[in-house]
């Protein structure tokens, strides 16, 4: 049986949070305050 060319990986499934504390790569502020976010939960 061939592999079929359709199939993809699942989308990963990610924290809105995240986008909403961080807006870029380099975002120390951001990263900081998310990792404190995910301390409370």
């Amino acid at each position: 049986m061939e592999p079929s060319g359709d199939r993809r990986p699942p989308e990963q499934e990610y924290s809105k949070a995240f986008d909403t504390f961080v807006e870029a790569p380099d975002d120390l502020v951001g990263l900081l305050s998310y990792a404190l976010y995910k301390q409370t939960i």
